[in-house]
């Protein structure tokens, strides 16, 4: 559960990774991506992970937090879809790709971001210029 926590959007976030105790373990970064560093820990993302070679996918909400090591890792909070009944997904050791779900550049005057959300809100569409506005009542 996300409890008074800040959900995050940074820019052009994607790397390789493995899973490992329900953390997503950076690898390393893909090519013409950023990772994540220290300054990002703390903050909870949206994300998509995936493996193309065997079509599995995971969508959701992930904390970025040290792990046991004091390597940066992301640790999977909630699935909002998978290739697994929206369940998590044993990816293999390699071939996946993990991705900061929206970008932050433009993020208030694109519509190509994505926002994930649970049952228990309203949400309001306001167009404004060219920017779509979203009022999420709790």
């Amino acid at each position: 559960m996300i409890n008074n926590k800040l959900i995050k959007v940074f820019d052009n976030v994607g790397f390789s990774f493995t899973i490992e105790n329900d953390h997503f373990k950076i690898l390393s970064k893909l090519k013409n991506y950023n990772s994540l560093n220290s300054t990002h820990v703390g903050f909870y993302i949206p994300y998509i992970a995936r493996n193309i070679s065997y079509q599995y996918f995971e969508t959701g909400v992930g904390e970025i937090v040290f792990d046991g090591a004091g390597n940066i890792s992301v640790k999977r909070n909630s699935i909002s879809s998978s290739s697994n009944e929206n369940k998590s997904v044993f990816f293999p050791d390699s071939g996946n790709e993990f991705y900061v779900f929206a970008n932050q550049s433009y993020f208030d005057t694109l519509l190509n971001n994505v926002i994930i959300c649970c049952l228990s809100i309203s949400i309001s569409l306001v167009v404004c210029k060219r920017a779509l506005i979203l009022y999420v009542i709790i």
